[in-house]
């Protein structure tokens, strides 16, 4: 069934005869099968055709020249974040780099003006495309800023389709070098059909990346990057403050994993223990709740918080827990390299750093972890600064790095992502198809109705509920 909604959604977008509806469609597409995983990563045929067919209506784009002699590197970012690790790596590649690059920010609204600001100490020059333009002119737009590089580094968001478009265009008569970094490297991404040298970051992507079909580019291993302080491991033989950090999503439970039972299990056991969860909202993340009412003041709930306060509150913590059943990206290395305990719960997803190792196959086992003499070693080689500048310069340069086996057999389950016979309504979704114009609305209605499960609708409308007391008590 899902694969049928592609096909629809396909055959939708090849009929349309002008540019802004082609590329909103296609950037729905994109957006769709990111957020819900229908077993397709990328979609090389679909983006050479909207660049033909770019092409075809706007023959005058292959007539750009760069302004003066090429320049090195541009990292490309869809969105920059203040929070995260998307945008540290892209600042940390930036900082790697022998020359100071350059960055284009692809979709500039003056809402993110504070993390554009941001990228001003690592990069000479900051180049913007207005999200609000046309398609055809963010096409434009994005090409009149990449003509001028040898070398294009991308952090794009797996639905930036005016950009791959943009880049297609150009290397059809202008040679540009193209590094793409697998920041969602589990799931869809537009970009394979303009991508020279895929930089992974994960055994997750690396795997994903060998199911692709008829690959044109090569995948060499990176990292990511941490700054690394200490000299050995060292922590509390009875820890008894826990911590966990991550986005609030990566905690909900499923079939594969629970971060509530998790925490649950651990202020059971350790009775004078105490817990910290960093990246929920209480009044709007339901499934902590009974945590809540269990434990009182016993654990302690915090949203988006400042960096100086985050730091305040892993000088008082003596543990840390992986998220579940998403794992919550560096966070987890980086607390055990300030001396925090590492705990965690295996589910399925894997490979970001060698620190999986500790964690257990189940919740009721996750304090009797072992934590191997060789891990730290694991850890330098994979996440130390120098050595992912290596591999990274290396890259650039033509010599490629495999995955380090300290990122194996943890488990990885490839179709943890994958959804049923149909796809759900959801607020995501709703604000997909609002944000098209109204004939590309007019146009999706009958996909929508024919491949949605209605049962998510009824979900959607429960949903509402916290939605309402959350606005009722003004909690940001």
């Amino acid at each position: 069934m899902v694969n049928s909604f592609n096909d629809d959604l396909i055959k939708l977008i090849r009929l349309s005869n002008d540019i802004e509806s082609k590329i909103q469609l296609t950037r729905f597409f994109g957006e769709t099968n990111s957020f819900f995983d229908m077993g397709v990563y990328e979609s090389k045929i679909l983006e050479n055709e909207i660049v033909k067919f770019f092409i075809s209506k706007v023959p005058t784009c292959t007539t750009l020249k760069p302004d003066n002699i090429k320049k090195n590197t541009l990292h490309v970012i869809s969105t920059p974040y203040v929070t995260g690790g998307h945008t540290r790596l892209c600042e940390r590649l930036a900082v790697m780099e022998s020359i100071k690059p350059d960055i284009l920010v692809t979709r500039y609204l003056n809402e993110i003006s504070d993390s554009v600001q941001r990228l001003n100490t690592f990069f000479e020059s900051n180049y913007y495309v207005d999200a609000k333009s046309s398609m055809e002119k963010q096409i434009l737009q994005n090409m009149r800023f990449l003509i001028n590089y040898k070398n294009v580094v991308l952090h794009i968001h797996q639905d930036d389709i005016c950009l791959v478009v943009a880049l297609g265009i150009l290397r059809k008569y202008n040679p540009i070098n193209v590094f793409f970094v697998n920041h969602a490297d589990h799931c869809f991404s537009f970009g394979d059909s303009v991508t020279d040298v895929k930089l992974q970051i994960s055994a997750r992507g690396y795997l994903l990346d060998k199911e692709r079909i008829d690959k044109e580019y090569i995948s060499s291993f990176i990292g990511i990057p941490l700054k690394v302080c200490v000299d050995k491991l060292e922590f509390q033989d009875r820890p008894v403050n826990f911590m966990m950090a991550g986005s609030s999503w990566k905690m909900k439970p499923n079939k594969y994993g629970s971060s509530p039972q998790i925490v649950d299990h651990i202020l059971t056991e350790i009775v004078d223990s105490k817990f910290i969860i960093v990246g929920t909202n209480i009044y709007w993340d339901y499934w902590w709740w009974k945590i809540l009412f269990k434990y009182g003041r016993r654990v302690s709930f915090f949203n988006e918080i400042e960096y100086n306060k985050y730091m305040e509150i892993t000088a008082e913590a003596d543990a840390c827990v992986d998220t579940c059943p998403v794992v919550g990206g560096t966070a987890f290395v980086e607390l055990c390299l300030q001396g925090l305990k590492p705990f965690g719960v295996l589910s399925g997803i894997s490979g970001y750093t060698p620190l999986d190792i500790v964690k257990s196959e189940n919740v009721f086992n996750v304090l009797n972890q072992k934590i191997p003499t060789s891990i730290f070693e694991n850890i330098i080689e994979t996440h130390d600064f120098f050595n992912v500048r290596k591999k990274y310069l290396d890259a650039k340069a033509g010599r490629y790095h495999e995955l380090p086996k300290s990122l194996l057999g943890n488990g990885n389950d490839m179709d943890l992502f994958k959804k049923g016979k149909r796809i759900y309504y959801s607020w995501f979704v709703f604000r997909l198809f609002f944000r098209v114009k109204y004939n590309v609305k007019f146009s999706l209605i009958p996909i929508l109705l024919k491949h949605f499960s209605y049962c998510s609708l009824i979900r959607l409308f429960f949903s509402i509920i916290p939605k309402f007391f959350r606005t009722i008590l003004k909690v940001k």
